[in-house]
């Protein structure tokens, strides 16, 4: 049986949707490991575990890492790594609420880039599921700055968590032009390539060693996001990147289902609508028509 395009779109905003499953998990597990160990730890096992099954996986495939693009791919990296350090950072300076919904404006930045650099023109429904996202974040995590209930954020940290959004952004565009010309295993690979390095560095900063469940903890956390990345990554080969990355909202029901399952954390009234916008959104994703197809080319 032929699988069409439109089959082939609708696989990968699946895989989208298990990635971003995959995603949820792993900040649970974050969660979890931070009671006992330092986040720059956590950082690097998230990093040093997906470089390991991710080279095993071009390996077993053999897979070249040699591309015209590698230059897009060291990039893609270093836009993964300054989001994290971003988002991390962002974290420590705000409330939760406002970090997350500062980094949930990268699906939104992501359009905007996408149209730009890839010549991606969205339809009326992916910018229908963006606008319900966004209002679902905001519902589901109420950052006191618009809801009244405490004064204005700092400017600093507004900032640096616009920037990991920003950096997103750029990594989510990159993957959609690179995977034009390089399997996307092999794109999935040049992440934790660039990161690990780099988290390794922040990791002996707060050196702590691990209890026997903190080893299995850290090694939970590289194995789901070693899994997001790689679902991430084949549907962004398969799916125009701004309807790609607007599923990436379902990582805030799962998670509301995680903490409610292990964290004993009962969502509010403006968790469940928010949830259900964000559900709304992702199923309009599901069903829409393809986007119209973007300019083939190479840099």
């Amino acid at each position: 049986m032929t699988v069409g395009p439109e089959d082939d779109e609708r696989r990968g905003v699946w895989l989208l949707v298990g990635a971003a499953f995959w995603f949820s998990a792993m900040s649970s597990l974050v969660k979890v490991a931070g009671k006992e160990l330092p986040l720059g730890m956590a950082t690097f096992a998230r990093s040093l575990v997906t470089l390991v099954f991710a080279a095993l996986v071009v390996r077993r495939q053999g897979l070249s890492l040699a591309s015209r693009d590698t230059g897009l791919l060291v990039l893609r990296g270093l836009f993964g790594l300054g989001g994290i350090i971003c988002f991390f950072s962002a974290i420590l300076s705000l409330p939760v609420a406002d970090a997350t919904v500062l980094q949930f404006t990268n699906p939104l930045l992501t359009t905007l880039l996408a149209a730009v650099v890839l010549k991606e023109r969205p339809d009326g429904s992916v910018g229908l599921a963006l606008c319900l996202g966004f209002a679902g974040t905001l519902l589901v995590a109420r950052p006191a700055s618009l809801f009244g209930i405490e004064a204005s954020l700092p400017r600093a940290g507004v900032l640096v968590g616009l920037a990991g959004a920003t950096f997103s952004a750029c990594a989510y565009v990159t993957i959609r032009r690179v995977t034009r010309t390089t399997h996307p295993d092999v794109v999935a690979l040049y992440f934790p390539l660039v990161a690990t390095p780099a988290t390794f560095l922040l990791a002996l900063r707060d050196w702590t060693w691990p209890t026997p469940r903190g080893w299995l903890l850290l090694l939970a956390i590289g194995c789901v996001t070693h899994m997001g990345q790689l679902w991430m990554t084949r549907g962004l080969a398969r799916v125009p990147v701004a309807r790609g990355t607007a599923v990436g909202y379902l990582q805030i029901p799962f998670a509301a289902a995680w903490g409610l399952l292990f964290f004993s954390e009962r969502p509010t009234l403006f968790t469940l609508a928010g949830a259900a916008l964000i559900v709304a959104g992702a199923l309009l994703l599901v069903r829409a028509p393809r986007a119209t197809p973007h300019a083939q080319g190479s840099s």
